[in-house]
């Protein structure tokens, strides 16, 4: 019979292995998107330009409009590689997370921003800094809909009550 070894899924082994498979995932999903004519914008680039200057039309204010344009930067330069460039999913198994039904079940940006938190990004969760949690939550709530209305930046005063509504 075999015996079998349960490691801790936070073993430092298991950290290792999964970072490195991610490594290697990230850097064959970031040759695939290469681009060589650094004189346009990429296709998804120009899409959340274009939204945010219609939610700027539509009155949005300029501190949540940084914010959700920060948040468009950390999701191409750390989420996009799984999720995809406008999270229509990406390398293989990725969820999409933009126009689904995908996000529903947390229901407040503030239960997003704490999954986010905790379980992103995929090769190191927790590691990226609470500020910058809010910033790619701020975008991922912004491009499905769901700040409408919102006058300030996403943040623990106000996501309790911005609803994720399907």
């Amino acid at each position: 019979m075999p015996v079998r070894v349960l490691i801790p899924l936070r073993s430092p082994q298991v950290r290792a292995a999964l970072t490195l498979a991610t490594s290697a995932m990230v850097a064959v999903a970031m040759m695939a998107h290469a681009t060589t004519d650094d004189t346009t914008l990429p296709e998804p680039e120009v899409i959340v330009t274009e939204r945010l200057e219609t939610w700027r039309g539509q009155g949005m204010s300029d501190a949540l409009l940084a914010q959700i344009s920060d948040g468009a930067t950390v999701f191409r330069d750390t989420c996009a590689v799984c999720h995809g460039a406008l999270g229509e999913g990406g390398a293989g198994y990725a969820t999409p997370i933009i126009d689904t039904a995908a996000l529903d079940k947390f229901r407040t940006g503030h239960r997003l921003f704490l999954y986010n938190r905790d379980m992103m990004p995929f090769n190191e969760p927790g590691s990226l800094p609470p500020e910058t949690v809010w910033q790619v939550t701020a975008f991922l709530m912004a491009m499905n809909g769901w700040l409408d209305g919102l006058d300030a930046p996403l943040g623990a005063d106000n996501a309790r009550d911005v609803a994720i509504a399907p």
